[in-house]
């Protein structure tokens, strides 16, 4: 596959128009450009460079409890912000784990959330914590979901007709945080990844790896952590997720373990 043209839309308008015409957005490009070196886009197609778009921010905000990240900021950036670290240590935890730091300077929220890969770092800590994107297409109405919906409907089946504009995660009750993986070597793509919210004596969460989407469980009592999320995992109704490297029973033999490290680190039992 091969790039027809490189385009920078001056305005909201003019990138829709583009995507909705099959041009692929580029932010980062840091998962999008391996891609297409690896020819995983069949057709010669136009790259539509956001970065002109005003509409499109790297704020990251705290009001009212409720914690807004905009889609340009990168992951460097969020890692090494104030408001991140006080209030969403899983965040900084599961970018930390995003390539090195070259990557993190380029790559951006929006990048990693709509690349497509139900593995991604940052799609898995932020599914755990409920979070909800506000996004626009070409109706020019801004839209808010929660980003599971979004991935689930979208994002997993190549439907990019969109340009994610936020995150928001909120804030109240959370107590703590964590967001744990297990790779083949440094830098890799996880083969399973955990993410937990704690909430007063219950624990939620999302777990990356096992099936197509993340995988997400709710309000479970502490003392319950390992026993009930195996259950679930092991009777949930959703395709598994092919790997090379690891059968699905490995996979979650794998989860177990890390399950169990996150009950002795976080002292949940």
């Amino acid at each position: 596959m091969s790039i027809s043209k490189i385009v920078t839309p001056e305005n909201m308008d003019e990138a829709l128009e583009l995507v909705s015409n099959g041009g692929l957005l580029m932010s980062g490009g840091q998962a999008l450009l391996p891609e297409i070196r690896q020819r995983n886009h069949r057709n010669s197609i136009n790259l539509i460079d956001i970065s002109n778009l005003t509409e499109l921010n790297s704020v990251i905000d705290v009001k009212n409890n409720i914690l807004s990240i905009g889609a340009r900021v990168t992951i460097s950036e969020l890692i090494e912000n104030q408001n991140i670290l006080n209030h969403a240590k899983l965040l900084v935890e599961a970018g930390q784990r995003l390539g090195d730091t070259q990557i993190r300077n380029s790559a951006t929220l929006g990048g990693n959330l709509c690349w497509g890969e139900p593995r991604a770092n940052l799609l898995v800590a932020l599914i755990a914590a409920s979070t909800t994107v506000e996004f626009i297409d070409k109706s020019m109405k801004i839209q808010k979901v929660s980003l599971q919906t979004l991935f689930e409907q979208k994002i997993s089946r190549g439907i990019k007709d969109f340009i994610l504009l936020s995150a928001e995660i909120c804030l109240k009750n959370i107590t703590n945080s964590s967001y744990q993986e297990f790779s083949r070597q440094q830098n890799d793509l996880a083969i399973i990844s955990l993410a937990i919210i704690e909430q007063s004596e219950l624990i939620s969460g999302c777990v990356g790896g096992l099936f197509e989407y993340p995988f997400k469980f709710e309000r479970i009592e502490k003392s319950e952590i390992v026993k009930e999320v195996m259950l679930l995992a092991k009777k949930a109704k959703i395709t598994k997720m092919d790997n090379q490297f690891a059968t699905f029973c490995h996979r979650l033999s794998i989860l177990e373990s890390i399950l169990n490290k996150t009950v002795k680190a976080h002292r949940l039992i």
